[in-house]
C-alpha cells in the first residue's frame, strides 16, 4: 500500500457542519497546513488539502482543457469539471489576488482517496530539494499573508455564499472568519512554522496550532508514512467463570506522520459478556462489539484502551481487535491483534471431579494436576499430604485430568480422560519417584 501522510485532522462531513447556511459540502476537502514564508524568506509558501472521502481529486477548474492529465468524468461519460478555488487575503481582508476567480486548479490531481492530500506550493517551495519536500501538486504565486489573513476553499464560485473551509489566523478582524470561530495563532515567517490542523470544531482557534511544517503532495512520500498499530495485553488465564478479565490494547502511530479520525474497533470473544470500556468515546455494540473512537495520533503518539469483560463459559477466550485511520496505512499487518485466554473449568458447573496420586503404599503430596476442558478450558490443583485433590464446581463435558512431571516422578497412566455428565468423577494414578 502506497506511504502518505494522514494529517491530524478529525474529518467532518462538511455539509453537516451548517450550522450556517454558508457551510455546503459540495467538496469534502479541508484546509489542513499553511506557511507563510520560512527563516525570513516569503517566497516559500504553501497549502495542503486534506480529500475527507474517496474521489476527491477531481479539482479541475471549469475552464480548464477536459483532455488535461488525470481528467474525470461524471455517470454519463462527461468531462466533470470543478468550481473550486482558493481565495486568500491580507490582514485587513483586502483580497490577494483577484478577487472574483481567486486561484483555479489547472488539472485534477491523480489519487482520489480519504486522507489523501492536495499540495498547492510556490515556485519556491518547488525549488527546494526533493526529497525532503514533496513535489507540489500546484504551483501558486505569492498568495499567503504573513502574520495575519485568511485562506478559503470555496466549492462553487458560481454561489458566492458558499464556504467550503476557511483558515483566519493572527490579528484578521474575528467578524469576517466566514463561521469558522475565532482567528488562529498569529503565522510568522520567521523560522519554519506552520499552522497545523489538529482538530475539526469549526473554530479555528482551537482546530489549528503552531507546528513544524510537514508537508505531503498527493501521491504520499516516505517522510509522509502514517502507520498505526495496536498490541494487546491480558491475563493469559485461567480465569474463574464470572470473574472480570480485563484487556490493555495500545494504539500507536508508528509513523513519520499524523494519523487522522483513529478508530479501535474489537469483537469480543464468544462466552464472554461485555462489562465496561475506556475511554468514553468506547461504545458498546450488542451483541458484541465494541468500537473506540481515539481522535488524532500524532507520529509517535500512543492511546490506551482498558476493556472489562466476564467469560461466561468455560472456554479459550479469543479476542480480536483492529484499528484504522482515515486513509491508507503504510504497514497493515500491525493493524490487527489476537489474544487467547483460558477460562477456568472451575466455577461453571456442579460437580466435583477429584482422585488420588499414589507412590507405593503412600499418598504424593504437593503435585500439581492440570485440568484441561474439551472447550479449552483449565484449572490447576494441587496434591494434599494424603496425595488427594479435586477440582469443585465442574461443568458437564469432556475433560483431561494430568499430573505434572517433577521430582524425577513419572506417573501411570500419563493422563486420563473423565467425563462427567450429571454426576462427579474420579481419576486415580500412580507414581514411581527415584
Amino acid at each position: 500500500m502506497e506511504p502518505r501522510r494522514a494529517l491530524g485532522a478529525v474529518a467532518f462531513l462538511l455539509g453537516c457542519l451548517t450550522a450556517s447556511a454558508a457551510h455546503a459540502g459540495f467538496h469534502f476537502v479541508q484546509i489542513s497546513e499553511v506557511v507563510a514564508g520560512t527563516n525570513g524568506n516569503p517566497a516559500i509558501q504553501f497549502i495542503e488539502l486534506t480529500m475527507l472521502v474517496n474521489e476527491e481529486n477531481c479539482q479541475q477548474s471549469g475552464e480548464a482543457d477536459p483532455t488535461g492529465p488525470f481528467g474525470c468524468v461524471d455517470g454519463s461519460g462527461f468531462p466533470e469539471f470543478s468550481a473550486a478555488r482558493l481565495f486568500l487575503f491580507d490582514a485587513s481582508g483586502t483580497p490577494i489576488g483577484d478577487p472574483d476567480r481567486g486561484f483555479g486548479f489547472p488539472h485534477n490531481t491523480p489519487i482520489g482517496g480519504a486522507g489523501r492530500s492536495i499540495l498547492v506550493g510556490t515556485q519556491a517551495f518547488a525549488d527546494l530539494p526533493t526529497p525532503p519536500t514533496p513535489e507540489p501538486d500546484f504551483i501558486m504565486p505569492l498568495m499567503v499573508a504573513a502574520n495575519a489573513g485568511k485562506v478559503c476553499y470555496k466549492s462553487d464560485i458560481s454561489a458566492p455564499e458558499i464556504v467550503t473551509e476557511c483558515l483566519s489566523y493572527g490579528a484578521f478582524p474575528p467578524d469576517e472568519t466566514e463561521g469558522f470561530g475565532s482567528p488562529a495563532p498569529a503565522l510568522p515567517i520567521t523560522g519554519t512554522v506552520s499552522l497545523r490542523r489538529v482538530s475539526s470544531t469549526a473554530n479555528n482557534a482551537t482546530d489549528f496550532v503552531l507546528s513544524t511544517p510537514a508537508p505531503c503532495a498527493n501521491t504520499g512520500a516516505g517522510q509522509c508514512d502514517t502507520d498505526v498499530g495496536v498490541i494487546q495485553s491480558g491475563l493469559i488465564g485461567p480465569v474463574p467463570v464470572g470473574n472480570r478479565l480485563a484487556y490493555v490494547l495500545t494504539v500507536t502511530n508508528n509513523g513519520s506522520a499524523p494519523a487522522a479520525k483513529v478508530t479501535l474497533d474489537d469483537t469480543l470473544p464468544i462466552g464472554s459478556n461485555f462489562v465496561f470500556a475506556a475511554p468514553e468515546t468506547c461504545v458498546f455494540q450488542p451483541p458484541g462489539a465494541v468500537s473506540c473512537a481515539l481522535g488524532d495520533l500524532q507520529a509517535g503518539q500512543s492511546r490506551t484502551v482498558v476493556l472489562v469483560l466476564t467469560p461466561t463459559l468455560a472456554v479459550t477466550l479469543t479476542n480480536t481487535v483492529t484499528v484504522s485511520s482515515l486513509g491508507p496505512d503504510s504497514n497493515p499487518a500491525n493493524n490487527t491483534a489476537t489474544q487467547e485466554t483460558a477460562a477456568s473449568c472451575v466455577g461453571a458447573g456442579n460437580h466435583t471431579l477429584s482422585g488420588r496420586i499414589k507412590a507405593e503404599k503412600k499418598g504424593l503430596a504437593r503435585v500439581t494436576v492440570t485440568l484441561k476442558g474439551a472447550g479449552g478450558c483449565l484449572a490447576t490443583a494441587i496434591t494434599d499430604r494424603r496425595g488427594n485433590y479435586a477440582f469443585l464446581g465442574v461443568a458437564d463435558g469432556n475433560y483431561t485430568v494430568e499430573p505434572q512431571r517433577e521430582r524425577s516422578c513419572g506417573f501411570k497412566p500419563r493422563r486420563r480422560a473423565v467425563p462427567i455428565q450429571g454426576a462427579g468423577g474420579r481419576a486415580l494414578f500412580r507414581a514411581r519417584c527415584r
